[in-house]
């Protein structure tokens, strides 16, 4: 007897009542003594879409044991729960390698040796595609309808509201906690510093949890507390009852704005970020405006701009340091320059010689070029069934590390090129009284020449000044 696999699929709660995974094992069960098959084994992937088969593990496993147990038939209710579009010509693909055929309850047996009911398949599959791709829109329009026309808010209950027939409604004890966060950030105090407030005399979110940096940002921002709405970035006149006014809401993002962190991947205007270790906890810190704020006996407490130890919003460290360090930093930098009296050695320019030879960017480009169109010819000979999945997988992988060594090569010929114009800049120039008229990413370029990391000591007492105690260089050179 003939071999099977069953899928069976559900996304919503509407189809959980309508359309049961209960109700499609028996589909299944009865197309598979209609064509004289054994189902071997069932998959079911429960509540989620069918939008990519990437987020449904049950599919994913089903595609793995194909190879292995090769069976006759595919068999689900309609096409539709198996997959949509470009999804299902991937199934199709992988299932004509083990010449497994579906089996729905309306198309019977799709045979994709018989071109008319494969090209209906693909027809189907389209038109699947399609449909999702209106109900979303029409789905998305009615959306867009109720915030940009009548102005009701779209989403969640934000705290400080209730819901009640889908419209909010002000819950008075949340909106007395929700103006005095607004009036603390307004006061010049930070959202983590609120937090720590907060949970000390005893106000949590509606979960029971202290409030976050993330909660009471996000609080911070939503314009719903000035009886607005908003979607898509855009903001629109709201149905519902203002919690605070529009000033205090002004004034509390205006200071959110400037204590707002630094990207932590961009350098920005913190020209050590990347290159600081904490000492105490091996994490980076992090560039921060106004860092260290702290609520004193009512009052506010700030310190000079600089940079803090990722770990100390959790509390679990303390390292910080002011931007005074960055005048240290290149200080050393400057010393160090000295003690190698570069330009004034013939070993040098030797040694830049070396770096430099039998490098040349525009070659490392047309590797990288034709990496890329190995890689396309590589995709093409896998759609078109010359090679299997796990051999393609192999060869890419191998292609995409090819390209990382050689896009890692161009930055280092970039490194030694820069490294060279300083030597030149250094030994025409004196770099000594320039140094102060370096722009951002000058100084960026000549930490990176000199500089792996530096860790910072946190100071043993407040007021610790000592910076150079507390500073370790790892030179590069």
């Amino acid at each position: 007897m003939k071999t099977a696999f069953a899928y069976h699929r559900y996304s919503t709660e509407m189809q959980r009542d309508s359309y049961t995974l209960e109700a499609q094992r028996s589909i299944t069960k009865e197309l598979a003594k209609k064509y004289e098959c054994r189902i071997i084994q069932i998959y079911e992937d429960e509540a989620i879409s069918g939008a990519t088969i990437e987020k449904r593990p049950s599919m994913l496993q089903l595609l793995e044991d194909l190879p292995k147990l090769k069976p006759n038939y595919l068999i689900s209710t309609d096409q539709d729960r198996l997959a949509r579009g470009n999804d299902f010509w991937v199934i199709k693909n992988i299932l004509s390698k083990t010449k497994t055929s579906i089996i729905t309850e309306k198309e019977g047996v799709i045979d994709q040796t018989d071109i008319t009911k494969d090209a209906l398949s693909d027809m189907m599959a389209v038109f699947a595609k399609l449909e999702r791709k209106m109900i979303g829109r029409r789905v998305r329009r009615a959306i867009e309808l109720k915030v940009t026309k009548k102005g009701e808010h779209y989403g969640g209950k934000p705290i400080g509201y209730y819901k009640k027939d889908g419209k909010l409604f002000v819950n008075e004890i949340e909106a007395k906690h929700v103006g005095k966060i607004f009036e603390l950030m307004a006061s010049g105090i930070g959202v983590t510093p609120i937090g720590k407030y907060l949970e000390k005399i005893g106000i949590l979110t509606p979960k029971g949890k202290r409030y976050s940096v993330k909660t009471l940002t996000r609080m911070i921002t939503n314009p719903i507390y000035i009886g607005k709405v908003r979607i898509d970035g855009s903001v629109y006149p709201g149905i519902h009852k203002p919690i605070i006014d529009k000033e205090l809401f002004r004034q509390a993002n205006l200071v959110l704005e400037k204590k707002r962190m630094v990207n932590r991947t961009k350098p920005s205007k913190y020209v050590l970020t990347g290159y600081l270790k904490c000492a105490k906890c091996g994490s980076n810190l992090w560039g921060s405006l106004g860092y260290g704020s702290q609520i004193i006996k009512g009052k506010v407490k700030k310190y000079y701009k600089g940079y803090v130890c990722k770990n100390m919003y959790t509390g679990k460290c303390n390292t910080k340091i002011t931007g005074k360090i960055e005048d240290l930093i290149f200080s050393k930098i400057l010393e160090k320059i000295k003690s190698l009296k570069l330009g004034l050695e013939d070993g040098l320019s030797e040694f830049i010689e070396s770096k430099m030879k039998n490098k040349n960017k525009v070659n490392i480009q047309d590797e990288i070029k034709e990496i890329d169109l190995k890689m396309s010819r590589l995709l093409d000979t896998y759609l078109e069934g010359v090679i299997d999945l796990p051999l393609y997988a192999k060869k890419n992988k191998e292609l995409k590390y090819h390209k990382e060594h050689l896009l890692k090569e161009a930055q280092n010929y970039e490194n030694d090129l820069f490294f060279k114009d300083i030597y030149d800049c250094i030994r025409n120039f004196n770099i000594y009284n320039i140094l102060g008229d370096l722009d951002f990413e000058a100084k960026r370029d000549l930490l990176n020449l000199f500089i792996k990391k530096i860790e910072i000591t946190p100071a043993v007492s407040p007021g610790n000044r000592h910076y150079d105690r507390r500073v370790k260089i790892d030179w590069k050179i």
